[in-house]
């Protein structure tokens, strides 16, 4: 079994550059990790090879059933029913990994994001196709159930693409991996570890190579510069139109030079070095060196003057599966930081969006949730377009801090789900909040974003 993409380029209509251009690899049975930058295209590849999206140039060459696991717990699995029905001996060993109970599949919505995540990856797994693309399958679960997805993802034997930001399920399951940037594809061999390395190593290798060119260029152009200075010298030293023509040796002297060919060496010499300059200056700008850096996320906040921000009496709080959260009495005081835990589906976000509306409309915060529907998308780039030129600038630098394209994000308006995270991140700095709330935080972060985080 083998998948080939040639050349394979792809644009999304609102955008001006190609998301991906001219990307060849072949892949065989096994995990390839598909490591990357927010938006550098992970997803649109996963898409493309399984043929939601076609490629504007080249060809993906297979007669393989695909599958794409998708990164949003919210979307319904294609075989969610058939699954859900099925009792076959992969069907009860997936639910008995995964810990799916049989009524799950019946009431997908009302599921939590980890349980969501669990019923999708085991629907792709009974499938059984020959290309299984796994979207950012650790999002969502605790660690108990990535453990699971870990275990039941390495008895896949046909090939695998694996989208994560997950080094454990990276180094755990895959063999190489194909880093995606700028719109290029690498494949490196070795786990996420080995290969990361790998491309560090190739990075620091371009930097130096980089460096000693340009310190060569300025070389090189201060010689030429001599020599042609040299050049015109003599140039001028061979002319007779000032020499007087009754001075018979001084006129024979610059004939000779001329008929020697000493007249031309410093002119020769200088023609030589500005050659050499030329090729030096195609190697400098043909060599990329990638700009990277080192992720922060700062917030610039003040305590409120209030000494308790939030209070919420003893409730029982309905749960999407139709279960009551019973709580006791809460309260968040203006300096407190506070861990909300629990397995999935036991009410965490519950109480979270309780808590997000029982807070005073005065109370200034930053709230990013699981994960956005459209109008949530829809308002938060509306607000990121409304902004003024200063506020907009202070957004977008925070966004390239995280290394993301702040410029492909205002020309596709678009952003991938960990772009809209950075943005909603950088606006949350921007009002100065005196509570940060956040559900899930690191779901679709790539992996510098998240140790910033």
């Amino acid at each position: 079994m083998q998948l080939n993409l040639s050349q394979v380029t792809f644009t999304y209509p609102e955008s001006a550059q190609p998301i991906l251009s001219d990307i060849t690899l072949s892949l065989s049975c096994g995990w390839t990790g598909v490591v990357g930058d927010n938006g550098s295209g992970k997803t649109t590849l996963a898409k493309l090879i399984c043929g939601s999206l076609s490629p504007d140039a080249g060809a993906i060459t297979h007669s393989l059933v695909c599958t794409l696991c998708a990164q949003d717990a919210t979307t319904t699995p294609d075989q969610l029913f058939d699954f859900a029905s099925a009792y076959d001996q992969e069907a009860i060993r997936l639910r008995s990994s995964l810990e799916i109970a049989d009524d799950w599949p019946w009431h997908f919505d009302a599921l939590s994001g980890g349980e969501r995540k669990r019923v999708q990856i085991a629907c792709a797994l009974w499938s059984r196709p020959d290309v299984l693309v796994m979207d950012e399958p650790t999002n969502h679960v605790d660690e108990t159930v990535r453990q699971a997805i870990s275990h039941v993802l390495s008895s896949f034997d046909g090939i695998g693409l694996l989208i994560s930001h997950d080094r454990y399920l990276l180094n755990q399951l895959c063999s190489k991996c194909l880093f995606i940037a700028h719109g290029q594809a690498t494949l490196r061999q070795g786990s996420w570890s080995q290969a990361s390395a790998q491309a560090e190593l190739e990075r620091k290798a371009t930097r130096t190579m980089c460096e000693n060119a340009q310190r060569e260029r300025k070389r090189l152009e201060d010689e030429a510069r001599r020599r042609c200075e040299e050049a015109s010298r003599s140039a001028s030293k061979r002319s007779a139109r000032h020499v007087n023509p009754q001075d018979r040796d001084k006129i024979g002297k610059i004939k000779l030079a001329i008929y020697t060919g000493k007249d031309g060496i410093a002119g020769h010499l200088s023609s030589q070095m500005q050659s050499r300059l030329n090729k030096l200056n195609k190697q400098v700008d043909s060599t990329f060196v990638e700009r990277r850096y080192e992720a922060k996320v700062w917030f610039d906040s003040n305590v409120s003057q209030r000494k308790t921000l939030m209070c919420l009496k003893a409730s029982s709080i309905k749960m999407g599966d139709g279960h009551l959260l019973h709580t006791p009495a809460l309260s968040i005081g203006n300096t407190e930081h506070i861990a909300l835990m629990g397995d999935n589906g036991v009410g965490k976000t519950t109480l979270v969006h309780k808590i997000v509306s029982v807070l005073d409309a005065d109370t200034r915060s930053c709230y990013v949730p699981q994960e956005l529907d459209e109008n949530q998308i829809t308002t938060v780039m509306e607000r990121l377009h409304g902004l003024g030129e200063k506020n907009l600038g202070f957004v977008l630098s925070a966004v390239a801090q995280l290394n993301s394209d702040p410029k492909r994000i205002l020309d596709s308006g678009q952003p991938s789900p960990g772009e809209m995270r950075k943005i909603m991140l950088a606006l949350g700095i921007l009002d100065r909040p005196y509570i940060i709330i956040m559900d899930e935080p690191t779901n679709h972060l790539d992996l510098s974003s998240i140790e910033a985080l």
